[in-house]
């Protein structure tokens, strides 16, 4: 699909790349905003926006950033470097930290390959696979033989393919978030319950990437039920996660 790109939204991406540069950071991340708001889901964009959010210090919203920048763009090595160097960030104990690195990973073959781009490389191999397929029913002569061992050949990487495919589709039918604090606070309260009322089942830290299980509509709010690392499980108000 062809994206067209407004000359507006054009003027306040390079708007914002132009007071990153000038070290006006707030007014880099209203352009890049603005330019979301108006623009398709861009990784340079996501890019950009997450370093200007990591220079103000604002770590949870630079994780989210490049979280969303690899999501659409999983062999940006500087998104993935400068992700690890805003989970390094966090406030976090070193077991935090650990157990944050390791929760929720992705798929092999996501961590290289959109779930479009593996989907035209599993049919590069899955397409000739059945073209030989019927090729060795149809044959009778000595190419059969030839037809055979190709077959065999093809069904390996077919096969293997095919597996990660179904892995990758498996895990992008999750919803994971980053949680986001509240603005001059880095911790967020999880509820038993989708409502302020609702008992305390603990709090967290800002920044770290959990699974979505479920949300819901509460006097006009938007709750997500939200698993954490370490199994850890509550509700959050829409304000406080940032879905990828």
């Amino acid at each position: 699909m062809i994206q067209i790109i407004l000359p507006a939204v054009l003027h306040a991406f390079t708007a914002g790349n132009d007071l990153y540069l000038a070290g006006n950071y707030q007014g880099a991340i209203a352009a890049y905003e603005s330019t979301i708001r108006e623009a398709p889901p861009s990784p340079e964009l996501s890019y950009n926006l997450g370093n200007a959010y990591y220079k103000l210090g604002d770590i949870a919203h630079a994780i989210l950033c490049y979280e969303r920048t690899l999501a659409l763009a999983p062999r940006d090595d500087d998104a993935r470097i400068n992700l690890k160097k805003a989970r390094e960030a966090l406030p976090l104990t070193e077991e935090e930290k650990v157990m944050a690195a390791e929760s929720f990973p992705s798929s092999l073959l996501a961590h290289w390959f959109t779930l479009n781009e593996a989907s035209l490389l599993f049919l590069s191999a899955y397409i000739p696979w059945t073209l030989l397929l019927f090729l060795l029913l149809i044959t009778k002569d000595k190419l059969r033989r030839l037809f055979v061992r190709l077959f065999l050949i093809f069904s390996v990487p077919t096969v293997i393919l095919g597996a990660l495919l179904l892995g990758h589709w498996v895990s992008s039918q999750q919803r994971y978030g980053i949680l986001i604090g509240p603005p001059g606070s880095q911790v967020i309260e999880l509820r038993e319950g989708p409502e302020d009322t609702a008992l305390t089942a603990g709090s967290s830290s800002g920044g770290l990437k959990v699974r979505v299980l479920d949300s819901t509509t509460t006097a006009g709010e938007t709750w997500y039920k939200v698993e954490l690392p370490g199994d850890r499980v509550g509700w959050v108000t829409g304000s406080s996660l940032g879905l990828i």
